[in-house]
């Protein structure tokens, strides 16, 4: 029962169910080997729930496990063979020979720098997981001093309960403990700080400012990395900080946000030239791009997008544009040009929910353009975008306008997500965007980027693209951040603040 109580603190019942039934039957089993292979099943099975990487299980964990076993299966007949010695002394004895070779085997890992092979991770997070690993080497060298399978069995299960405790503290202590300041979001667990003499050990949290808008961030990383994860935390705090939150999910898979209010394009009310009609020729330009038009194409598509603003009151719905274009004369390029228009008029809406109600503070509006094919998507997040920008200054509040793989909206010379990486602080707007490829986006994006957030890069051309922007001219800074970029584990991000200068190294909640 009260290992059962333990378990159900875990991440995972089912596996540390199984471990505890495997751990037991090897322990009821007898014998100081059987006593090893318990303790060293559940200790590397905590490990694994902590996604610790390999070589810190065995820094942090193993090797202290092992030294403590390897000794007191020779030492322990030593106590015992005093005379005279009370049994509870002996049994003391045989506890601190265990101790004492666990001390050993981490004082011989922190000399070497076993430490510090992998990216200056820590080899335990706290105190009190540095006290359970000695306190269980004790009960495991008393267990293995007379091969009892009753003691054996608890050596056993003192392991299984020792470490979720300490494995609990270190993992929801930053949740739980933490009060960031209004604005502030909380994303990670510090695991070292790059200087130009290497990786530093550190302890903390990475924490995001968001109190001031203008604090754009780019999250770069493959699939699997979790970026994905880390963005969907940042729209829940946000939201929990009443800001507006607008996320283009372009792979369908937010949903899941509690809270959330999901939308198809179809759903939204959109206006082409929301900004007056100084938009006209932007809007133009991004359609010309998109579909690659000729000149008198876009001469023909810029006429008749005026006409129907100049008739409408400054309002350009694109129905009208296609009836424009339609209309008597018919030529070849205005059917060309309604062709085009036809095929994004299905995404289009002139009813539905409006932008303004997108921008209502405390929620979270998730517009899922999976369904989109390439050029309508760029086509209808350009425009979405230019939406947000007039409506966010006609009733300033704050926004946080969420973009992934945002280097297929970015590109070319007039699109409204790179305004909003240049002047987003004005109209109280605050960009988070994710891309796979951080060759791809402008140059301008990154200039005007407060963080930048990077999970592990093996593409050598985008690993030394970030690196180069990162460092900041110092060599040595250069060789850490790309030495880093390579080798994080899922999970495990590179997070360069620009007002602080700090480049540092975090697991992502």
């Amino acid at each position: 029962m009260l290992s059962t109580i333990f378990l159900g603190i875990h991440k995972d019942l089912v596996t540390q169910t199984v471990s505890s039934l495997v751990a037991g039957l090897l322990a009821a089993a007898s014998g100081s080997l059987t006593a090893f292979l318990a303790g060293l099943l559940v200790i590397w099975n905590t490990a694994l729930m902590k996604e610790t990487p390999i070589l810190t299980g065995l820094t942090a964990y193993v090797a202290p496990y092992i030294a403590s076993v390897a000794v007191i299966s020779k030492l322990w007949k030593v106590p015992f063979s005093l005379r005279g010695v009370s049994a509870q002394k002996t049994y003391l004895a045989s506890a601190l020979i265990c101790v004492g070779a666990s001390l050993a085997a981490l004082g011989s890992i922190y000399v070497v720098g076993a430490d510090q092979v992998f990216i200056g991770v820590p080899s335990y997070g706290s105190p009190e997981q540095l006290l359970s690993v000695l306190a269980l080497s004790a009960v495991v060298g008393v267990s293995l001093k007379d091969n009892n399978p009753v003691s054996t069995f608890l050596a056993g299960l003192a392991i299984l309960l020792f470490s979720p405790i300490s494995v609990l503290i270190a993992s929801t202590s930053p949740r739980r403990h933490v009060e960031p300041a209004e604005g502030g979001v909380v994303i990670g667990e510090l695991i070292g700080i790059i200087e130009e003499g290497g990786v530093r050990e550190s302890k903390g949290h990475a924490t995001l400012d968001f109190s001031e808008a203008g604090s754009h961030t780019i999250i770069i990383g493959a699939t699997g990395t979790g970026k994905s994860r880390l963005i969907k935390n940042i729209a829940r705090e946000l939201r929990s900080r009443d800001y507006g939150v607008v996320l283009i999910d372009t792979h369908g898979e937010h949903s899941e946000i509690d809270g959330s209010i999901p939308l198809t394009p179809k759903e939204i009310r959109l206006d082409l030239a929301s900004g007056g009609k100084q938009e006209i020729d932007d809007i133009t330009d991004i359609i010309s791009e998109a579909f690659r038009l000729g000149p008198l194409q876009r001469a023909v598509l810029h006429e008749a997008m005026t006409n129907v603003y100049e008739r409408n009151d400054g309002a350009l719905p694109l129905k009208g544009v296609i009836e424009e274009l339609s209309s008597e004369p018919s030529t070849p390029v205005k059917r060309s040009l309604t062709s085009y228009l036809r095929s994004l008029s299905k995404y289009f809406s002139d009813s539905g929910v409006s932008v303004q109600e997108l921008l209502r503070p405390g929620a979270v509006h998730i517009i899922d353009i999976s369904g989109l094919g390439h050029i309508t998507a760029r086509i209808f997040v350009d425009i979405l975008l230019r939406s947000i920008i007039y409506s966010a200054m006609r009733r300033p509040s704050r926004v946080a306008v969420m973009v992934e793989e945002a280097h297929r909206f970015i590109g070319g010379r007039a699109t409204a997500l790179g305004r909003l990486f240049r002047e987003g602080r004005k109209f109280g707007i605050t960009a988070v965007i994710t891309t796979q490829s951080p060759t791809d986006l402008p140059s301008d994006v990154y200039v005007n980027s407060r963080y930048i957030i990077s999970f592990s890069v093996t593409d050598a051309k985008g690993a030394n693209y970030l690196a180069q922007t990162i460092s900041g001219g110092s060599r040595a800074t250069y060789v850490g951040v790309r030495k880093v970029l390579t080798r994080l584990k899922r999970g495990e991000a590179l997070l360069w603040d620009r007002e602080s200068d700090h480049i540092c190294i975090l697991r992502t909640f």
